[in-house]
């Protein structure tokens, strides 16, 4: 429906502006009282019937292209009622063309050639076939509005569309980033970070280290307490994690109940402070109040180093690190090579 309205304003202003460039030519012609009668319906009843038509019909948008084709089938039609008229006649045949490809590219364009054809066969069958194409300064100072109100309009149309996708097509890639339950990135957006965050440590020498957290007794959560229940867990461990984390690290829902964290530009000693006291803060919570329902966390940390083979590498050490701290009774931190 936006893509009907947005047409009828187009075509409000075009055919409105259009009537003025065919009248001009028609006013030389002697055109019988019918056929100015059919011009004024044409310019100035046709664009709301049409928005009216399509509005109302099952398919919208498909409704309108039928719309769009009728007026380059009138387009012809006055190509052949003003007898060929070089200036007028390229006019409103340009203006049509432009607005076909631009509203269903070049299979509605191909189209549009094929209905204003017809529009010129009825205007012969109807009309007789008469030439004078040769355009007076009156006649081609009447296509000026045309020519560049329209064109203005139609350009300043296409670029509020562009900019509308552009925004959108940035949202829809921060969205596909993002893990849709708590809001970190996603695995697939982290393993490329990862890779990006590997290649500054080789070519830069500054330190980073991952870490890799499971959240303990979890799956018991679930049975006991309902999948809404973990949800919650999943939530507020998040939230945990961004607000005891630097600006700088990476945060991402791994899969489950793991996350993992690339902390950033520090060394191996700053990573193990930072990561213990994220496993005492949850640790507590067990104590203090029930936003984790009881779990803990059971964590690998693993600095950068020159041997790591890749970021599948780096990952798999940090993955083993944390399944040490679960081997050996959960709640802890081991830290890996």
């Amino acid at each position: 429906m936006r893509f009907v309205r947005r047409i009828h304003r187009l075509r409000t202003l075009g055919l409105g502006v259009g009537f003025l460039c065919v009248a001009t030519t028609m006013a030389g012609l002697d055109a019988s009282p019918a056929l100015w009668v059919l011009l004024l319906l044409n310019g100035y009843a046709w664009p709301h019937l049409a928005c009216q038509w399509a509005l109302r019909s099952r398919s919208p948008f498909a409704a309108e292209y039928r719309n769009l084709l009728i007026d380059i089938g009138l387009a012809g039609f006055w190509v052949v009622a003003m007898r060929g008229n070089i200036m007028p006649s390229t006019v409103i045949i340009a203006m049509m063309c432009m607005n076909n490809i631009a509203s269903g590219g070049v299979r509605l364009f191909l189209y549009g050639l094929v209905s204003a054809l017809a529009g010129m066969l009825a205007g012969a069958a109807l009309l007789g076939v008469r030439l004078a194409p040769q355009t007076s300064i009156a006649e081609a100072l009447s296509c000026l509005p045309l020519l560049f109100l329209y064109t203005l309009v139609l350009g300043k149309s296409t670029y509020d569309i562009a900019k509308k996708l552009a925004r959108q097509s940035r949202e829809f890639e921060a969205i596909s980033q993002r893990d849709g339950l708590t809001g970190l990135y996603n695995r697939r957006h982290f393993e490329s970070l990862l890779k990006q965050v590997l290649d500054d440590c080789r070519r830069g020498g500054h330190g980073a280290s991952l870490l890799l957290l499971d959240l303990d007794f979890f799956k018991h959560i679930n049975d006991t307490h309902g999948h809404q229940v973990g949800d919650t867990v999943l939530r507020n461990f998040s939230r945990l994690l961004e607000n005891h984390l630097r600006q700088e690290d990476i945060i991402a829902r791994y899969g489950g109940e793991e996350f993992v964290i690339i902390i950033n530009r520090v060394d191996e000693a700053g990573a193990l402070a930072l990561t213990r006291r994220i496993v005492e803060r949850v640790r507590a919570l067990q104590t203090v109040d029930n936003t984790l329902w009881g779990c803990t966390v059971s964590a690998g940390l693993v600095p950068y180093a020159a041997h790591l083979d890749d970021d599948y590498d780096w990952v798999r050490r940090a993955d083993h690190a944390m399944y040490q701290s679960k081997n050996a009774g959960r709640n802890r931190l081991t830290l890996g090579r």
